[in-house]
């Protein structure tokens, strides 16, 4: 075969060559021509092979390379070209894809350079080691910024719940001055500055916003506190499950009993009335829970206040049989607690309205 390039197409390449675009110029290659530049790959230099080199604009290493791989293919003759031209686009698919890495990591960075510089030679494993390894340096970088983002969301989160305390402690300097609506208020900001991962304490500072409500509506006869009062009792409700904290459950089921006992009352609501009744029901399942003899007792006096209410405006008898007993319950309650006379007389003239009451009902069935 003659040397020199007027044994490749260039231009108008004709019928039979496939194309390679190459940085400068297009060149047609034939299969016969694919098989002996193969050939002379194998021999050391070559003028021809560094020829096209320039004119493709690869290194001679990086064509060596190309022409090999080729070579060492199951191709058939007739395909040889084609797979030079596929050879070809991938080698320079991958060097632009090199070349567009813009890793931030110094490490990264190093190993991308020495990839790019291994490709341009046409050494495919020096490449593709330098490649993995800046891989294995990106991942360990992007590993430690999501351990420092952790540590910064840590931080982040441990701020909030101090401002939250901070917000709930100038709450608490409200409530001493009996400003229950700006306590209210700093309470709710409060709840809303609690990071999402302390339920407790979005839980705790929620039953605080509604005791402080409830306390306006006791106290400033508000039953509008007293409604709002209702509402975040039973947010506090879905914060804290019974299965994690039996005893926070019943007592948030308590406190939302006596405020829906107090409105009931107040507005003659018996549907209400029988909410309150069924709180307080929940809340004496767990009530053994409660530390002191005397909360039990008076959790059973309240009980017996809302049902007597209830009884009072139903034509039934079962509300007020049940109040009796829960007024006894809790007298017995107080007793056992040691109670002052004081605190029981008050119980039992409850008892007795009930009961005096449910004997009428009696006789006038």
């Amino acid at each position: 075969m003659p040397s020199g390039r007027s044994q490749f197409r260039v231009g108008d390449v004709g019928a039979g060559a496939t194309v390679l675009q190459g940085e400068k110029l297009s060149i047609g290659f034939t299969a016969e021509q694919v098989r002996a530049l193969i050939e002379a790959s194998t021999k050391g230099a070559d003028e021809r092979i560094a020829e096209i080199s320039r004119q493709l604009g690869v290194t001679q290493g990086a064509m060596r390379t190309m022409l090999a791989t080729v070579g060492q293919a199951d191709v058939l003759d007739e395909k040889l070209a084609e797979k030079l031209a596929e050879v070809f686009k991938h080698t320079q698919e991958a060097g632009a894809a090199i070349a567009a890495l813009r890793p931030d990591n110094p490490v990264a960075q190093a190993h991308v350079a020495d990839a790019m510089q291994a490709q341009a030679c046409g050494d495919r494993e020096r490449a593709r080691r330098h490649l993995r390894a800046a891989r294995e340096a990106a991942k360990a970088a992007a590993d430690e910024a999501r351990r420092l983002a952790r540590q910064a969301e840590a931080a982040a989160e441990h701020q909030m719940l101090q401002a939250a305390r901070a917000a709930a402690a100038e709450a608490g300097m409200a409530l001493a001055g009996f400003d229950y609506v700006e306590a209210a208020r700093l309470f709710g900001e409060a709840v809303a500055l609690v990071p999402a991962g302390e339920a407790d304490e979005k839980a705790a500072l929620t039953r605080r916003q509604a005791d402080t409500l409830r306390h306006q509506g006791d106290e400033r006869g508000d039953n509008a506190a007293l409604h709002d009062a209702i509402d975040i009792y039973r947010a506090a409700l879905r914060l804290v499950p019974r299965k994690r904290s039996l005893l926070d459950w019943a007592t948030t089921q308590y406190k939302l009993g006596r405020a829906m006992a107090m409105l009931g009352a107040r507005t003659s609501d018996v549907a209400l009335l029988n909410e309150a009744v069924a709180a307080y029901r929940l809340a004496l399942q767990e009530s053994w829970r409660f530390p002191g003899l005397g909360e039990r007792a008076e959790m059973r006096n309240n009980f017996g206040k809302a049902l007597l209410r209830l009884g009072e405006r139903e034509s039934g008898t079962a509300a007020l049989e049940e109040a009796v007993a829960a007024f006894n319950a809790a007298v017995a309650g107080f007793t056992k607690a040691r109670a002052r006379t004081q605190r029981i007389l008050p119980v039992l003239a409850s008892r007795n309205r009930a009961q005096a009451l449910l004997d009428e009902r009696r006789q006038s069935g």
